[in-house]
């Protein structure tokens, strides 16, 4: 409730800001129209609808999907073979700029955006923040502050599917606090570079992991091209975690844990009648990107703590075809798939440092058809098929001893949305 009466009081002062802004410009006209400050409020209402046929992991009343569960039996029968259905209001979004600011020779505006899926299962229909930064924008270059997309997700190529998060969990979400700095080598060449601190999306373990290595995860990435024609680009970039302050003797000189990550991606539009995107990456312990893996760990009172991260390799892409009538058909796929780890590790493996440990792979295909009723009210339709493959056993490398069969979920969405 406290939530709700803060986010009402806001949007009262800001109608205050508005009108007093309002009255001063009219006693006080600007002598250049350039500087002038303009306000924005933006959104989205979306309805959807969705049916599964088989238990899967997901969150936020099954909106938000994984991948169906291992098989159950019981006398014979898989119970995890059974129907749903759901529906959700709560990925609708509300958003708020501020552009028309000086500061330093850098044109500045600011960008503040919420929707309602809270900031777990159960919170859902609370404000949850999405992106909260201050830009200050150079000729060549810009200075971005404060909380949004991680880098590896790149805005301009994002899945079109209907399904919440464009793609994920193929493709990462991560929003953290982050420095990002972008520079304009040419027209089209641009360099970023981006300091981020996670915030709701954060590694398995423990959650002050990298608070305690006092070290931001850094990214790097190219993009080169024309987002309208031909783009493509890499990231690469460094973390680290620490997840043990105190080892048995309570000494604080316990190991820090640095992974990498690379990923590519590409865009490609042919004669604006054919878009076609693609994004691929490959990393160690990338689970605060929602992927799988994690580490493994060895921490007792005869060694020092040792650690092992454990990679993952994920894959997606979406092609658009634009047809008569306001109509745009679309085709989805991706596939996931963790790694081993090399036996260095001979302890237990520990559930809460690596996610869902017996899942081998997954992958998804989805095809979907939408209609654009006006250039503010969209429908649409997509069907999704996603299957994985779960191991019975495992051994200290994390190779399968016995596998289950795979199992498969049929998903069915619909989505009304108006944009404003």
């Amino acid at each position: 409730m406290r939530k709700f009466i803060i986010a009402a009081l806001m949007l009262f002062a800001i109608s205050q800001m508005n009108e007093a802004k309002a009255r001063e410009q009219k006693i006080n006209k600007p002598e250049r129209e350039e500087s002038k400050i303009t306000y924005k409020f933006g959104g989205y209402v979306e309805l959807k609808a969705y049916t599964d046929d088989y238990k899967s992991k997901t969150t936020r009343n099954q909106m938000i999907y994984l991948y169906p569960l291992a098989p159950e039996y019981n006398m014979g029968r898989d119970i995890n073979k059974y129907s749903t259905l759901n529906a959700s209001v709560f990925a609708s979004r509300l958003n708020f700029s501020v552009s028309g600011m000086e500061f330093l020779n850098a044109k500045v505006n600011t960008f503040i955006e919420a929707d309602f899926n809270g900031s777990s299962q159960a919170t859902i229909y609370m404000l949850n923040i999405r992106h909260a930064y201050i830009n200050m924008a150079w000729g060549n270059s810009s200075l971005l502050m404060g909380q949004t997309d991680h880098l590896t997700l790149v805005n301009e190529v994002t899945a079109s599917t209907l399904a919440f998060i464009a793609g994920y969990p193929f493709n990462p979400l991560n929003r953290s606090i982050q420095l990002r700095y972008t520079y304009n080598v040419a027209p089209n060449i641009k360099f970023l570079a981006a300091a981020h601190l996670y915030s709701a999306h954060k590694s398995v373990g423990p959650e002050d992991a990298q608070a305690n290595a006092k070290i931001p995860d850094l990214q790097f990435q190219i993009k080169l091209g024309d987002p309208q024609k031909t783009f493509g680009g890499i990231t690469a970039g460094y973390k680290f975690l620490k997840p043990i302050v105190y080892d048995y003797q309570h000494n604080t000189n316990t190991p820090t844990m640095g992974t990498f990550n690379i990923g590519a991606f590409l865009r490609t539009n042919v004669e604006d009648k054919i878009l076609f995107k693609t994004w691929a990456s490959y990393g160690k312990n990338m689970t605060m990107l929602g992927q799988l893996g994690g580490y493994l760990m060895e921490w007792n009172e005869h060694s020092s703590v040792k650690y092992e991260s454990i990679g993952a390799i994920s894959w997606w892409q979406d092609t658009e075809v634009s047809l008569k009538g306001n109509f745009k058909a679309g085709f989805f796929a991706g596939y996931q798939m963790r790694l081993n780890a090399s036996g260095k590790i001979r302890s237990g493996i520990n559930p809460e440092t690596l996610r869902d440990q017996k899942l081998l792979w997954f992958g998804k295909i989805s095809p979907r058809l939408t209609y654009n009723v006006s250039n503010r009210f969209i429908l649409g339709v997509e069907y999704s098929r996603t299957t994985a493959r779960w191991a019975q056993e495992i051994n200290g490398k994390l190779e399968p001893l016995s596998k289950h069969p795979k199992t498969a979920n049929n998903r069915i969405e619909l989505m009304a949305k108006v944009i404003f």
